[in-house]
């Protein structure tokens, strides 16, 4: 029967939880209404740009017409006189060609049939031929006339051609500024609602997300910790266990088996995954995993995988900054409790031996699976994934023969090294042996190439690496 201290505290972190839930969805009414209203004035602001943009298209559009109309009449005034002056030209050169004809017919006929009384014949041939001579002479001066306003009227035709080319062009270019205003006109009514939009959102996320930080601020921590990572965490309480294998099993790292003392501590339920690890790459802080799927929507909810032990770090101290909490590595101790708990038992859901059911291993999926795919190999406190999937790395330095030395309460590994512990085993990991929860296993700390991850927890007794 639990504690009444025990039922006080449950009672008293229930009510703190609706308390927060109260305030969260308070919160969340409260960026929801913010939302809206900013919502309906970029909405009222985006109408009224629109019809100052539609005014000024029009009015645009009538300036255009209004000169392209003014250019069309003056040009067809200026036609119209160039061709009537041409037609009383050529209208007087007709007359001026009828006349010369006539006189030239006149003098023909008069030559070959007088009218005139009869005079002295020697007299008659040279005076008709002088008459004759004066009127080529005259026709010749008529030719020169019509051919100078031949001439005049081209020239006419010429100035006519070139006024409607001039009205073609001027009518082009209007149509151009139409055009080319029309479109700055659009661009900048473009650029206007992409910055209200721009604005609004901004407005409306700025309300979100000081809705949010609120709400999340009156949640309990371990709600909090989980609003803000994703990641659901485990109290593991303070207390004695066993570490290491007994003789006769395991490893010459895993002996000799020895009693330690580990503080309480906060950690992953599960290891963290692709989704949780990418927040930390977009915000600039950790690098990519040295895979192609870390980003892909199908592997999300997997393991990261191909980081260093220098990566995991890095995304332990943006989550720090990020929650205000001192988030880290377990130390390997820490890993070891979460995983077999005070009882003894060699794998963390108890002393069977592997199989599918109960973890990721020897191959048996062909890949990562996951995290939380297997509820039945969870450990005593919760935590799932102890064992198979991938290799976690942990906080300490590696020494074979640390075990031998280390101090019984709250080992924190040795001061230096070489290479740093994982722990837990993998997916293509085939000795079930590699199941065991004291199963110890180490690397460089900057290798990145092979499948090993990690998950994350604080607690006082151990500095941040």
């Amino acid at each position: 029967m639990p504690a009444p201290e025990t039922t006080q505290r449950q009672r008293d972190a229930l009510t703190a939880f609706r308390q927060a839930d109260r305030a969260r969805r308070d919160a969340e009414a409260a960026a929801h209404s913010a939302c809206e209203q900013a919502t309906s004035a970029a909405d009222a602001t985006h109408k009224t740009a629109q019809q100052n943009a539609e005014d000024s298209r029009a009015q645009a559009q009538t300036a255009a017409e209004s000169q392209r109309q003014n250019a069309q009449r003056s040009a067809a005034a200026t036609l119209e006189g160039s061709r009537s002056r041409a037609k009383q030209q050529m209208d007087t050169i007709a007359a001026a060609v009828g006349k010369a004809r006539d006189g030239v017919t006149n003098a023909e006929l008069g030559r070959l049939w007088p009218t005139a009384p009869a005079r002295p014949v020697a007299a008659q041939p040279a005076q008709a031929e002088t008459e004759l001579t004066r009127r080529v002479q005259l026709a010749a001066q008529t030719g020169k006339t019509l051919a100078s306003a031949v001439t005049q009227w081209e020239e006419e035709r010429a100035r006519a051609r070139r006024l409607q080319r001039a009205f073609f062009y001027a009518a082009a270019a209007g149509l151009v500024v139409l055009v080319i205003g029309a479109f700055v006109a659009f661009n900048r009514y473009q650029e206007h609602q992409a910055g209200l939009r721009a604005q609004t959102t901004a407005t409306a996320q700025a309300v979100s997300a000081q809705a949010t930080a609120t709400a999340i601020a009156s949640l309990p921590f371990l709600d909090r910790m989980k609003a803000i990572s994703g990641i659901e965490f485990l109290e593991v309480p303070a207390g004695e266990f066993t570490m290491g294998s007994p003789d006769g099993e395991g490893s010459d790292n895993e002996h000799p088996q020895h009693t330690v003392y580990v503080d309480d501590f906060w950690i992953g339920r599960t290891e963290v995954t692709n989704a949780q690890y990418a927040r930390c790459v977009e915000a600039g802080v950790c690098p990519a995993p040295n895979n192609s799927r870390w980003n892909e929507s199908t592997f999300a909810d997997h393991p990261v995988t191909h980081v260093s032990w220098d990566n995991a770090v890095a995304y332990t101290r943006w989550l720090s900054e990020l929650s205000g909490l001192t988030v880290r590595l377990p130390t390997e101790a820490e890993w070891e409790k979460a995983a077999r708990g005070a009882d003894g038992r060699r794998y963390p859901w108890g002393n069977a031996a592997p199989n599918d059911r109960l973890l990721n291993f020897n191959r048996n999926v062909g890949s990562t699976t996951p995290v939380g795919s297997y509820p039945d190999g969870a450990s005593p406190y919760g935590a799932l994934d102890m064992a198979g999937n991938v290799w976690e790395w942990v906080a300490d330095w590696y020494a074979e023969d640390y075990y031998a030395r280390a101090p019984e309460r709250n080992p924190m590994g040795p001061e230096s090294g070489q290479y740093r512990v994982v722990r837990g085993g993998a997916w293509d990991f085939y000795l079930n042996l590699a199941a065991a929860a004291a199963v110890r296993h180490w690397n460089d700390p900057n290798l990145w190439n092979l499948p090993y991850g990690f998950r994350v927890g604080w607690g006082a007794a151990v500095p941040v690496p």
